[in-house]
């Protein structure tokens, strides 16, 4: 997989609009003393490094919770793919009789990383 560039701004921008609110909306979900707690915890001088990057199945169990539309969020996902985000083997760019092969869990996956890996990250580094 590939960072999104400018011609793939179309397919990129719903996709990270869909994880901002999902994230919006959990941590809006989220109690105030457990947000407390929370960053007590990570203050302290016995807490231990924490990996702050969030992974495919993560992304994708907080996607779900949220009442983002999946549906939307995969043919965005689908559609850059398609767009040359993706390619077989690192080489090969996936046509669309390769991508309808794909199992749901697998193509969840695919998405889940994509998220993680250039939606996610860019969003935590202030783009």
């Amino acid at each position: 997989m590939t960072a999104p560039n400018y011609p793939q701004m179309a397919h990129v921008i719903p996709l990270k609009q869909s994880v901002h609110m999902a994230l919006k909306e959990v941590a809006s979900g989220t109690d105030d003393k457990d947000l407390e707690e929370a960053r007590e915890k990570a203050e302290s001088k016995d807490a231990e490094p924490v990996d702050s990057k969030i992974d495919g199945e993560s992304i994708m169990i907080l996607m779900y919770q949220s009442t983002v539309d999946m549906t939307k969020v995969f043919k965005n996902a689908s559609n850059l793919f398609l767009a040359g985000a993706a390619k077989i083997d690192g080489e090969t760019a996936i046509k669309s009789g390769s991508i309808n092969k794909i199992s749901m869990r697998d193509f969840e996956g695919m998405v889940g990383e994509y998220l993680s890996n250039f939606i996610v990250a860019s969003l935590m580094d202030g783009h």
